[in-house]
């Protein structure tokens, strides 16, 4: 029996993707989930162990925030101090060989996003013979020549387009480095990496040439992707020790969803099976929206798309409130729902764009019309990999009408080509097995 600690970067959508893995792993081995305090209640919830840290990977700019979290002024002040005497990572040094010491684990699952934990951990990880491996919870962020960057809505055969949203992304990580070395005397997180791998001895077969927008790219680890190699451009590189492990969606997973959507559901399906009604789920994840009002736009633009139209909206939000429902009858709209429970029997999900809402989509063979909620991080790409392999549409939210919204949503209930593009990537994914994932985790090698 060995012991598999997770490390994950903080969000739903980076803990939701590995617990099908651990709940697997949880039959033969232990396994521990570690991040911050806010998710302690939710990975709890699902049956495993949990462990709350307190603090932040470093190198990623979060001194700031993390002098404003604990008030701690004047804020510049100790923001500065914080960066040149390598705060951050001294505290999170001294958490994360806790954690060591009290779980032992044999093998440490780190998340992507905070890749500067290797650092940290390099020392324990060689001292103690502990094996490492990377998860992907999303397509990687990492810049590569002629491919579209995950935050872009380029497809693979725009050149012109590619070069131009690599070169803006370059030049805003710039322009954030340059600002940071101006504003706190030459200690840009860069320079702030740099100190602790030469201090710490990271050997270079661990660190790549790549760029990222922000953080370390590692190399000479093993790494696996939540997704099936398919769901990716066929343009894209995949390395050696870069396994694919398919969506692995965990129809174990607790999700809530309050005490009204027991009976809004038998009221939908009630209405779908005595009048043939098609159901429309529109839900935007667990990230904020950037901007509400342009959101709230929206869905009044999408109720109004449906009026007169056999199709009940079924709305997951807390920022809508019910007295849209005057413009369209069939509109429900609640805080949370169950996704999984809601998907089974949903006819075109509108979503933000993020990677699970996407996978859980497939899983159940749903078509999508996707609005990428935010244009930081992944939702761009993913929307884009719907659109390129004909799993849905994408939209605009500010430009779209409701005529737009309307002939989009139709399109999808009627022409079946996009559900037979869902249900084949479906199939494809059953390829892929948990098994094999497991097997390599437990012949990992030791880090040098």
């Amino acid at each position: 029996m060995a012991r598999f600690l997770f490390l994950c970067y903080h969000g739903k959508g980076h803990f939701n993707p590995c617990f099908h893995l651990a709940r697997t792993l949880q039959q033969s081995h232990e396994v521990l989930f570690a991040g911050v305090e806010f998710f302690h209640n939710h990975i709890a919830a699902q049956g495993f162990l949990y462990y709350p840290l307190k603090t932040v990977p470093f190198g990623l700019g979060l001194e700031e925030w993390v002098c404003e979290t604990q008030k701690r002024t004047p804020i510049y002040w100790n923001t500065l101090v914080d960066r040149w005497n390598d705060h951050l990572y001294k505290i999170r040094e001294k958490e994360l060989t806790k954690l060591v010491d009290i779980y032992k684990p044999d093998v440490i699952l780190l998340d992507t996003h905070q890749t500067t934990d290797f650092i940290v951990l390099y020392p324990l990880l060689k001292k103690r013979k502990i094996r490492l491996a990377l998860v992907h919870a999303m397509l990687t962020s990492v810049l590569t020549e002629n491919f579209p960057p995950v935050n872009s809505l380029v497809f693979p055969d725009d050149k012109a387009g590619i070069i131009q949203e690599i070169g803006q992304l370059k030049l805003k990580k710039q322009k954030r480095l340059r600002s940071q070395k101006l504003k706190f005397f030459g200690m840009d997180d860069e320079t702030i990496i740099q100190r602790r791998i030469r201090k710490n001895r990271i050997p270079t077969k661990y660190l790549s040439e790549q760029e990222r927008f922000y953080g370390l790219v590692l190399k000479g680890l093993h790494e696996f992707i939540f997704l099936p190699r398919e769901f990716d451009f066929r343009e894209a590189t995949i390395y050696m020790q870069q396994h694919h492990v398919g969506f692995q969606v965990d129809y174990a997973r607790t999700e809530g969803g309050g005490n009204e959507y027991p009976q809004i559901k038998a009221i939908i399906q009630q209405k779908i099976n005595s009048r043939q009604a098609k159901l429309v789920y529109c839900a935007f994840g667990t990230v904020p929206i950037e901007d509400k009002q342009t959101f709230l736009n929206f869905i009044t633009k999408l109720i109004t798309a449906l009026a007169g139209q056999n199709v009940v909206l079924l709305l997951a939000t807390s920022l809508a409130t019910n007295d849209l429902r005057s413009i369209h009858g069939d509109v429900y709209i609640v805080n949370y729902v169950p996704q999984l429970d809601v998907l089974t029997y949903t006819d075109v999900f509108i979503n933000h764009g993020g990677l699970n809402s996407i996978k859980e989509a497939i899983d159940q063979g749903v078509p999508m019309l996707v609005y990428p909620g935010e244009s930081v991080m992944d939702p761009p790409g993913n929307s884009t990999r719907v659109v390129y392999h004909g799993l849905g549409l994408r939209g605009d939210m500010k430009l779209d009408s409701a005529d737009d919204i309307r002939d989009k949503i139709n399109m999808l209930l009627h022409e079946e080509q996009f559900r037979k593009n869902v249900q084949a990537l479906k199939q494809i994914n059953r390829a892929y097995s948990i098994d094999n994932a497991i097997k390599l985790l437990t012949e990992l090698p030791v880090v040098e």
